[in-house]
């Protein structure tokens, strides 16, 4: 039941973290890119860090991120370990 956004940034890495905005509860995956790694909410723009799941706006909230790999063309997400929060 946890959505998952999935970004590769501009130096090909991938990136996976919660794909609900806290504020509006809209998709992070419909987002863009900003800066190389942050994606901006496309409902009212909080911007948060692919690298350490925070908001730029309030580093107090802190996005759960997951583990994911590329592995043979495929995209692997790992729910298992999961990183912040």
């Amino acid at each position: 039941g946890q959505r998952i956004a999935v970004f590769r940034l501009q130096s090909g890495e991938l990136r996976s973290i919660e794909d609900t905005c806290p504020h509006a509860f809209g998709s992070l995956g419909e987002g863009m890119l900003i800066h190389g790694n942050q994606v901006s909410c496309a409902s009212h723009g909080w911007l948060f860090d692919l690298e350490t799941g925070v908001c730029t706006r309030k580093p107090d909230i802190r996005l759960k991120q997951f583990p994911v790999r590329e592995k043979e063309g495929r995209i692997q997400i790992s729910v298992a370990g999961l990183k912040g929060r």
